[in-house]
């Protein structure tokens, strides 16, 4: 069996990633970083740079604390809804 070469693609990664980052840095020159992080497509074997503005950061954290309310809310409702609660709330604040 045909070990990966794990040193490789990190270099390779590295190196695109860099490159995108300067990239969209170079175009969005106002916009500042909020986060980015590597989606992965195992299937497809492809990986992506996904970036977050904080401009969109601010405007998405109310429709995500909405979207996570009505979650929780639902899960509640239901008879045995606490058993599953430990995979709707972070962990810390579940002893």
């Amino acid at each position: 069996m045909v070990r990966p070469d794990w040193s490789a693609a990190e270099k390779t990664l590295f190196e695109r990633s860099l490159d995108i980052i300067r990239q969209f840095a170079a175009e969005h020159p106002n916009e500042l970083f909020a986060s980015f992080a590597f989606t992965v497509d195992s299937v497809y074997a492809g990986v992506a740079l996904n970036f977050d503005t904080l401009e969109n950061s601010l405007a998405e954290t109310p429709r995500q604390e909405r979207y996570q309310t009505k979650h929780r809310n639902q899960l509640f409702a239901t008879e045995n809804g606490w058993q599953n609660a430990r995979y709707s709330f972070p962990t810390t604040l579940i002893a």
